[in-house]
């Protein structure tokens, strides 16, 4: 995932990026690029460390019903082995998906960020995506 599309993803977790908008960007992908991005989401959501509590709390706040499978899927036991099976689902379902998997990056960061000490410097996730100079910053380090 090139830096633009990883900072994108975190505004989202952050609620910088509306979720409307984030699914506008994602539906002008083709089916592979999807599962790749999903993949790439995946794959932060595992550096956060997702408790089964942020899994119970994102499908609650994601707004889908909990009887969809992706929900039902993610509240299974084994998240990494569920991560997976998301990504892998038919193309209808992976909207909803990608709005679940943004809500679980997003609770499970913000957890992580308050309870233990959080580097900036090696992390530039954990920094105010909100703010135009960070993210121009970020831009220009991951582009030299």
């Amino acid at each position: 995932m090139n830096i633009d599309h990883a900072i994108f993803i975190n505004q989202m977790a952050q609620g910088v990026v509306k979720t409307g908008d984030g699914e506008r960007w994602f539906s002008a992908f083709d089916l592979e690029s999807k599962r790749g991005i999903l993949r790439e989401v995946n794959a932060m959501i595992l550096q956060a460390h997702p408790t089964p509590e942020d899994v119970v709390s994102t499908v609650v706040e994601s707004g889908l019903k909990e009887t969809l499978t992706p929900c039902v899927l993610l509240s299974k036991p084994n998240i990494k082995v569920q991560l997976a099976k998301l990504a892998n689902l038919p193309e209808p379902e992976l909207t909803n998906v990608l709005k679940l998997l943004v809500r679980l990056l997003g609770i499970a960061d913000k957890r992580r960020r308050e309870t233990k000490p959080v580097d900036t410097v090696n992390h530039w996730w954990h920094r105010d995506l909100g703010n135009p100079q960070v993210v121009a910053e970020i831009r220009e380090h991951y582009r030299k």
